[in-house]
């Protein structure tokens, strides 16, 4: 076990060096001068020779590229070309609001989807199957704008129960923090659920045609011992892959939903970075993106040798 980890963890190496590379290049990659970009475009040529020397345009790229790389390992991130205050602070401060939403959307999706999918398919072809998958399909096909702005309207204007936007951080207290939470978690945790849940029914239905399930039921266990420890866990390996990437997406993609409920997260942040072509905050973000769904691979990784002894050999 312990071989099978180091080999992972010297793929994850390169992979993210690799990435390092491309995200610096981004700058370069651009059409047009990269000074004259991060001007602006009512910048004259005595601003864009200024922001020429300030990121170190004007020296080789290989010197820029080892100075960058060295600031990331210590930890800096350079500084907003807009604020000028660290990209590292500025991720930071953002951070909560995106975790707490993926967390919740996770925690809900394992807790709601996974034994939904596991149900339908222990139910194939009933009414319970058949229903489960129409409002996957739905949940799949609806945009999310659109939902959110129909969650807004019917819980925070029509009734009154809930705030529609804004965010509170959990110093201020569980219950406001909570309440702030629910229509952002709701409304995603409905398109993200979707595809889980079919991922589910999907690969447990194959399994309970295994002979070791027919085993299994002859012992006389119980049904919800066979569906969860027996199905469910050598089904498991699809479904963590699909689970894993949905968590990293939602830690670094969650734009839309912030967007429409103005939640002060890294989906407004890189937003608003784009619109003021602040290209270290972009750089920033490409990266974490990157190490973020390299360590949840790892983490799938891992947990794929724990549910399948097979995969450490």
């Amino acid at each position: 076990m312990s071989g099978y980890i180091v080999r992972r963890l010297m793929w994850a190496v390169p992979t993210l060096l690799v990435v390092a590379l491309f995200t610096f290049g981004l700058l370069y990659m651009t059409p047009g001068d990269p000074a004259a970009l991060m001007a602006g475009d009512l910048a004259t040529p005595e601003d864009v020779e200024k922001m020429r020397e300030y990121p170190g345009l004007n020296k080789p790229f290989p010197i820029r590229f080892g100075s960058w790389l060295g600031g990331v390992i210590r930890g800096d991130l350079g500084a907003s070309i807009r604020t000028g205050r660290p990209v590292l602070s500025l991720i930071v401060n953002r951070l909560e609001p995106t975790l707490a939403l993926a967390i919740m959307i996770e925690a809900f999706i394992l807790i709601v989807g996974v034994p939904l999918g596991v149900v339908a398919a222990w139910k194939q072809n009933t009414w319970i199957d058949r229903t489960t998958m129409v409002v996957a399909v739905v949940g799949f096909s609806v945009p999310g704008f659109w939902l959110a702005f129909m969650a807004m309207w019917l819980f925070g204007i029509k009734l009154g129960w809930l705030p529609v936007a804004g965010y509170v951080p959990i110093s201020d207290g569980l219950l406001p923090f909570i309440q702030y939470l629910i229509l952002p978690v709701a409304v995603t945790s409905v398109i993200a659920m979707a595809l889980i849940v079919r991922m589910t029914r999907a690969c447990v239905v194959d399994v309970l045609r295994e002979d070791y399930i027919r085993t299994a039921r002859s012992k006389g266990l119980r049904e919800r011992v066979v569906l969860f420890r027996h199905a469910l866990k050598n089904a498991a390996p699809p479904i963590l892959t699909v689970l894993g990437l949905g968590f990293a997406g939602l830690v670094t993609g969650l734009i839309i939903t912030e967007t429409v409920f103005a939640i002060p997260g890294l989906g407004s942040l890189i937003v608003t970075a784009i619109a003021a072509r602040d290209y270290p905050i972009i750089q920033a973000f490409v990266l974490l993106v990157a190490a973020v769904y390299v360590g949840i691979n790892l983490l799938v990784d891992l947990l794929y040798a724990y549910f399948d002894p097979r995969i450490r050999y």
